[in-house]
């Protein structure tokens, strides 16, 4: 059987996961995918 997986959905997953487990806030530009991981979000180019 072979599926198929988005890496970039893993990557996220494996860059949430680590924030998370370190209790660490996370800097990108792209919170939209990181909204419901239940980590802190900081997006360095927003002006709030």
């Amino acid at each position: 059987m072979t599926y198929l997986v988005d890496t970039n959905v893993i990557s996220e997953l494996l860059i949430a996961a680590t924030a998370w487990a370190h209790d660490l806030t996370l800097a990108t530009r792209n919170t939209p995918d990181f909204e419901d991981c239940g980590i802190r979000l900081l997006n360095p180019f927003s002006d709030a």
